[in-house]
């Protein structure tokens, strides 16, 4: 149905009901509007907070957790991958101090119980699968 035969529709019920403002009779037009949209596969990371170890005493190991969160269309499944950082190692991450340039090792896990590095899949470490809405996922720093 064009826009022009809604409109003429619209109208002779509009005049119909108007002619009959008496309130016998009231005359309906109904017809089927259809919508359609398309709807893209896509994934967006939409917040990524930081990994903060505190103040390190070097002689214990420190934890800590932070989470990635992303949405995805539905139906669409793709992976979160994470290279090395400034090493471009995932199995030999380091930070790197910004006044001396000593470094600190440290890895991401995928799991609280620090058996899956969080890496790419390929050169090291495993990804984390990504799909659907509203979906997130907390990294553990060690």
């Amino acid at each position: 149905m064009t826009f022009r035969n809604l409109y003429r529709k619209t109208a002779i019920a509009l005049a119909v009901t108007g002619a009959l403002a008496g309130g016998q009779v009231i005359a309906d037009d109904t017809d089927t509007l259809t919508v359609t949209a398309v709807v893209d596969a896509t994934c967006d990371i939409t917040s990524v907070e930081v990994l903060n170890f505190g103040t390190l005493d070097l002689v214990n190991d420190a934890t800590s957790t932070a989470d990635i969160t992303w949405v995805c269309t539905n139906g669409f499944d793709t992976t979160i991958a994470l290279n090395g950082g400034g090493t471009s190692n995932i199995n030999n991450r380091n930070m790197v101090g910004a006044s001396n340039g000593d470094s600190l090792v440290y890895q991401l896990y995928t799991d609280a119980g620090l058996g899956t590095v969080f890496g790419d899949g390929v050169n090291g470490g495993s990804t984390v699968p990504a799909s659907g809405a509203g979906f997130g996922k907390t990294v553990i720093g060690f």
